[in-house]
């Protein structure tokens, strides 16, 4: 499967740009991590919202005429559904990269919320999963970036 155009001078050039541009989203929202245990402190931090950083990066690769699409397809052998990100700039050239792998759900309480919620990205369809979410991004965001108040 090909990657890239033939050529990718113009879009990579376009990039260095872009990325020139890009800052860090301010860290405006708070959050807090409630101990376990009674010997435990809860852990406060602030974070940035995700839209946020989107809107940075919308901006800084709009302004230099690259834009973002995305496609899902579904490989039912696997059980997987592949996303695929493609840089696409005004010159024709274009960049493309396979990202999440979600496995499809499989339980038939929650799989027809769960397979459109993933369709769209995994957010706004299914109340479980968007909960599940928050606190995979609240641990992880708390685990690598987190900023003590």
């Amino acid at each position: 499967m090909q990657r890239s155009s033939e050529t990718i001078g113009a879009i990579a050039g376009a990039l260095a740009k872009a990325q020139s541009e890009l800052t860090n989203p301010e860290k405006s929202l708070v959050a807090t991590i409630r101990a376990s245990g009674p010997r435990e402190m809860d852990q406060t931090f602030r974070y940035a919202a995700l839209s946020s950083g989107l809107d940075i990066v919308r901006k800084a690769l709009s302004s230099h005429e690259i834009a973002t699409v995305q496609t899902t397809a579904i490989d039912t052998e696997a059980g997987l559904i592949r996303l695929t990100t493609t840089l696409a700039h005004s010159s024709g050239e274009w960049l493309s990269s396979d990202g999440r792998y979600v496995k499809w759900p499989r339980r038939r309480r929650r799989a027809a919320w769960e397979r459109r919620s993933l369709m769209r990205g995994g957010t706004r369809c299914s109340p479980w999963l968007e909960s599940q979410e928050r606190t995979i991004s609240m641990r992880r965001t708390y685990a690598r970036a987190a900023t003590p108040i």
